[in-house]
């Protein structure tokens, strides 16, 4: 069983390189991990829903938003006016360096994409 003392490396899920990442955070134990507290935290009750951006928009213009946001999330910048057309999508402009992050945030622009690719070839 795991006491407050615990080496965080034994904790199931961490391991030998999580636990050096941890370190350079302070992180050493099951107690120092317990009181971590980010500096900073993302509020997600703001967010738009993807579709929401892009109803009543043509096609052309729903590709251009896409193409957009892909290029932001991809560590590309943006113009502030692009930044404005992605409304509060462009919140999500300093993911690039987490990839699991972008995997996700990428997965409905690349879904949309494909449903415009394929409404143009028709």
């Amino acid at each position: 069983m795991a006491t407050l003392n615990t080496d965080i490396r034994y904790i199931k899920g961490v391991g030998e390189a999580r636990a050096k990442s941890l370190a350079k955070l302070g992180i050493t134990d099951l107690r120092s991990l317990l009181s971590y507290f980010p500096r900073t935290y993302d509020d997600r009750r703001a967010y738009k829903k993807i579709a929401d951006l892009i109803p009543g928009e043509t096609v052309e213009e729903a590709d251009r938003l896409a193409e957009l946001f892909l290029a932001m999330i991809r560590g590309e910048q943006l113009s502030e006016e692009d930044l404005e057309d992605l409304d509060e999508a462009a919140q999500l402009q300093d993911i690039s360096p987490m990839p699991d992050r972008v995997k996700c945030a990428e997965l409905a622009w690349r879904t949309l994409d494909g449903m415009l690719e394929g409404q143009n070839n028709q």
